[in-house]
């Protein structure tokens, strides 16, 4: 009897006692079976999964082109209660009272305006923006040069205007940037300039690198590149290391941001054989950015190029 206690007390560690010990301790452990990896996904169902569509091409913003400068005297700082004559405006302009001159030519009635009228509104904004340029301060400079091509349309077809705006445009929205806390003034800024501007690529492109090269966040600059290339497919620019940086980057936000809208407008109508490739490299990795499944995969949906 004694002896079959022991068995029994001792089964868990003895092999003897004519019973099979359920101890680990000297078991070898069954190896587990392998898990298979999942397959990787094909690039048509990856992109078969996403929701984001891509929407029609853009088209180049338009401001009316008046065909000759109009105001009513309701502009800024200019009460509309004064009447001036054209000789009061040519006496200014022979002065160089550029200021003076742009302060007062909207108090010259509607009736009595004419193609000289328009010229001494060239003259007085050419010279108004040049002695803001001689400050050297650029942030007003492109204040002062937007606030009169808005309030003047026909400004854009004045040569000599036009040369120093260009030249204020693209320094202008760097220095607002680089000397603003949080830049909202200057996006916003240069959006009008590119609104003002859409058939103009030398002020298009100096805006888009302006933004680019002014933040660290390089996809806000995604809307002005797409303004760059709007209606121009397979340009020069598709290929500009600057813009396929800011799209690259525009690709990665969010798909319902205005930026990821501009970038999926750039990659699909405007450069589609630069990032035709460039979407496809990026999402033939194991896990690649959310965010540019739905961008990426919006582009090649749109092309039928998912494949």
């Amino acid at each position: 009897m004694k002896s079959i206690v022991l068995c029994v007390v001792g089964a868990a560690l003895l092999t003897s006692c004519g019973g099979k010990s359920t101890s680990s301790v000297n078991s070898t452990p069954k190896p587990a079976d392998p898990v298979a990896a999942p397959a990787a996904k094909s690039l048509a169902e990856l992109c078969a999964s996403t929701k984001t569509v891509l929407a029609a091409a853009n088209v180049a913003g338009k401001t009316d082109d008046a065909a000759a400068n109009g105001g009513d005297g309701a502009a800024d700082g200019n009460p509309g209660n004064k009447v001036a004559s054209m000789k009061d405006l040519e006496a200014l302009a022979k002065t160089k009272s550029y200021i003076e001159l742009m302060s007062r030519v909207l108090d010259v009635p509607a009736a009595k305006r004419n193609a000289r009228w328009d010229e001494l509104v060239a003259i007085g904004a050419t010279g108004y923006v040049e002695s803001a340029q001689k400050k050297g301060d650029a942030r007003e400079t492109v204040f002062v040069a937007q606030a009169a091509i808005n309030t003047f349309p026909a400004l854009k077809k004045a040569p000599a205007f036009m040369a120093v705006y260009t030249k204020a445009a693209g320094a202008g929205v760097k220095a607002c940037t680089q000397a603003s806390y949080s830049g909202d003034q200057c996006v916003k800024l240069a959006k009008e300039i590119a609104l003002t501007n859409s058939d103009n690529v030398a002020v298009l492109k100096d805006v888009a690198d302006a933004v680019y090269g002014s933040t660290g966040a390089k996809y806000v600059a995604a809307p002005f590149y797409d303004a760059l290339t709007i209606g121009r497919a397979n340009s020069e620019y598709c290929k500009d290391v600057s813009l396929v940086d800011s799209i690259t980057s525009a690709l990665q936000t969010p798909a319902d941001d205005d930026v990821a809208a501009s970038a999926r407008d750039v990659a699909a109508y405007w450069c589609f054989a630069e990032f035709e490739g460039k979407i496809k490299a990026s999402l033939s990795v194991a896990e690649p950015n959310t965010y540019l499944v739905e961008n990426g995969c919006a582009v090649l949906n749109g092309k039928g190029a998912a494949k």
